[in-house]
């Protein structure tokens, strides 16, 4: 159960960092 949660904050942060990505190109 802990791992999931870990595993879905990871992909949370990456996608939030995509974004910021896509915003400053």
């Amino acid at each position: 159960m802990k791992k999931i949660s870990i595993i879905i904050l990871k992909s949370m942060i990456f996608e939030k960092s995509k974004d910021v990505t896509i915003i400053y190109s």
